[in-house]
């Protein structure tokens, strides 16, 4: 035989030994139900009840949910990359079948590889049951199968074969190995005994690597697939039931659990804080998927939002329609690259759903991250937010910036907090911020939708809607001027906390304070904590066409100015209700606090405003004041006085009528 032949030769060989590849799933019927970007869609007749084993096919009693627990009981689950999907679990006290069950992708119909292992009660070891030798339909069953068990985010199909970690079993039996079932036979095998990380189970799989992470209370392991050899790789802190995900291109894997989202360098074992403390309205039970550089975070109902794996910085997508509420998924919910879709399986008497993202990928224009273009910002620039609801704070650090929606009305800021301060804190001179609305902050205290301290002069606020926050705006130390106009506040502090002020022109414990506080054509409802509607230290302050309405409020003063200065109240309409002092203005009423000096100019004008009080004592000023104090044109209903004098230094000049 020639050289030339038996090269020839060997080539076929090497050709024919390489197996087939699997021909691309037919997924044209789950693709006529893809929905429009940004929104759910529902696909009928997939519900996974068409096949679960009633109760009186289950092992023993079938357990507390019966086999919808196979799914809905802490069950998570594994797409093959191709057709089918897998699931399987159960445990605890919820259900006490093993079997496995698949979602054909082509077909949307579901089917049953197994049945359960039958049960009976062990009197060496009474909490665990004893599996059989048949199964619950009297064949002889798999010896290898594992017992029912929590699966969380614990499984994983790796070359056609599905891996699942064991967690919590059934009756509160553990099973801490890492066990296979393979398709093609339906058969199970152990491929460790120990998996050397126990606890409420997260995994992701690195295909590059052929390496399967495994991650329980506070360890992060790595098994070999198919060898399964078994590496320690971190080290963490506790953690409870969550998720885990690869990100390849960044050579991390992050963890949610707990109740923060963590980032695992592979190449060195450090961990690092992503959010330390996750929001509410994140779901830590919730699906997470990597998809084109942003975690994608389904909440196990309509929520969707995706979250930017340096910043933290989270963006809503949630539509209006989407699945019914179900609150541990975990990885019952993948990504289809192919259609850039993800699918999700909430519960078990429910239907699979497909969500179509947005746009809002990271790479693409469409997606504005607040917090990322905040944090990039020359000086000098205009940032300019589009239209959408965020849920990322913005620390602006530059000077002269601009923050301004893109179209007035449209942006809304909700339940972001930077720093444990404010959703936007400013650092900077010189910045300006138009046509934001602020919502829900709280941090346990001074939550602010806007706070200017540490370092900067000068901020303008135009339009700005806060409601629902601790503070509202808070201003500290030597800031310059700050002008508020055209802005609304409402429903500012929380019942129980500190006194929440609405805007609060502070000193800093130094003594500095801030140069002038202007506060225009503003208006002010709601207050909740006994806060007062405006606090001001400033050395000047000037309040002018502004509304504050104390009816109904919880409240102390609609003006507090303790320290006094240079004073002009002039053309507002002051409501005072019962709900707060018998006066609506306090001047320089904290100057006998050493902590608290007088300034050093003293001279206050409250001219042109309507008051209307129905406080049974109401007064409209208490003055301390080191000055003059001068009132003119004002008019009242229900006042007993204008000015309650206790022990101001200056002379009080009243030209408006005595109220009767």
């Amino acid at each position: 035989m020639t050289a030339c032949v038996r090269t020839i030769l060997a080539l076929l060989l090497c050709v024919a030994a390489v197996p087939a590849r699997a021909e691309p799933p037919d997924l044209s019927a789950l693709l006529a139900h893809r929905p429009a970007p940004g929104h759910w869609a529902e696909i009928p007749a997939t519900s996974a009840r068409s096949v679960l084993l009633p109760r009186d096919q289950a092992p023993l009693d079938g357990g507390v949910m019966g086999s919808d627990a196979a799914i809905d009981a802490y069950s998570g689950a594994a797409w093959d990359g191709g057709r089918f999907w897998y699931f399987h679990g159960g445990g605890h006290t919820d259900y006490s079948g093993n079997e496995v069950y698949r979602f054909d992708l082509e077909r949307l119909a579901w089917e049953r590889l197994t049945m359960p292992t039958a049960l009976a009660p062990d009197p060496t070891d009474p909490p665990c049951p004893r599996q059989l030798a048949t199964d619950t339909a009297g064949r002889p069953a798999d010896p290898a199968a594992p017992r029912s068990t929590h699966t969380y985010d614990g499984m994983a199909v790796i070359d056609g074969i599905l891996y699942v970690a064991g967690s919590y079993g059934y009756s509160y039996c553990p099973d801490n190995a890492v066990h296979r079932f393979d398709p093609a036979t339906r058969r199970w095998s152990t491929v460790v005994a120990d998996r050397q990380s126990p606890g409420e189970i997260k995994s992701a799989y690195d295909p590059v690597a052929k390496r399967w992470y495994l991650i329980g209370w506070t360890r992060l392991v790595a098994l070999d697939v198919p060898g399964g050899r078994l590496h320690p790789v971190a080290e963490l802190p506790w953690l409870g039931a969550g998720s885990a995900v690869l990100a390849p291109d960044r050579g991390e894997l992050f963890l949610l659990a707990g109740s923060s989202l963590l980032a695992v360098d592979l190449s060195s074992g450090a961990v690092r804080s992503v959010i330390a403390q996750l929001p509410g309205y994140l779901n830590v039970a919730g699906g997470l998927v990597y998809r084109a550089g942003l975690l994608w975070l389904w909440s196990g109902d309509r929520r969707m939002h995706s979250i930017d794996p340096e910043t933290g910085s989270v963006r809503d997508h949630t539509p209006e329609d989407g699945p019914p509420p179900q609150s541990h998924v975990y990885s019952r919910f993948f990504h289809l690259p192919a259609a850039d879709i993800f699918v999700a399986y909430p519960r078990a008497a429910g239907n699979v759903w497909l969500y179509r993202p947005d746009g809002g990928d990271g790479r693409d224009p469409t997606f504005f991250s607040p917090a990322r273009a905040a944090a990039e910002a020359a000086p000098g620039s205009v940032i300019e937010i589009p239209p959408g609801t965020y849920y990322e704070p913005m620390v602006i650090t530059a000077d002269g910036v601009t923050v301004r929606a893109r179209t007035p009305g449209t942006v809304r800021f909700r339940r972001a907090v930077a720093e444990s301060k404010a959703t936007i804190v400013v650092k900077a001179s010189g910045v300006t911020l138009e046509d934001l609305s602020v919502a829900e902050v709280a941090v346990g205290g001074n939550g602010a939708c806007v706070r200017f301290n540490e370092r900067g002069r000068d901020l303008v606020i135009r339009r700005l809607d806060c409601a629902d926050a601790e503070m509202g705006v808070l201003i500290t130390g030597e800031r310059g001027d700050t002008l508020i106009e055209d802005s609304r506040f409402d429903r500012i502090g929380r019942p129980g906390a500190d006194l929440g002020h609405n805007i609060y022109s502070s000193c800093d414990h130094l003594g500095g304070c801030p140069e002038r506080l202007v506060v225009r054509s503003s208006s002010f409802t709601g207050e909740r904590n006994e806060g007062h509607y405006i606090k001001s230290r400033a050395r000047r302050t000037v309040l002018e066409g502004n509304t504050l309405d104390g009816r109904g409020a919880t409240y102390s003063r609609l003006i507090d100015i303790p320290q006094g200065g240079v004073i002009g109240i002039t053309g507002n309409t002051l409501y005072h209700d019962r709900g707060g002092n018998s006066d609506a203005i306090g001047l320089a009423l904290e100057i006998r606090d050493p902590r608290a000096p007088e300034h050093a100019e003293n001279r206050a004008e409250i001219a042109g405003n309507r008051i209307v009080s129905s406080h049974p004592k109401g007064v409209l000023v208490t003055n301390r004041l080191g000055g003059p104090l001068h009132l003119h044109d004002n008019t009242q209903t229900g006042l007993r006085a204008w000015v309650q004098d206790t022990g101001g230094r200056g002379p009080v000049r009243v030209e408006d009528a005595p109220p009767r």
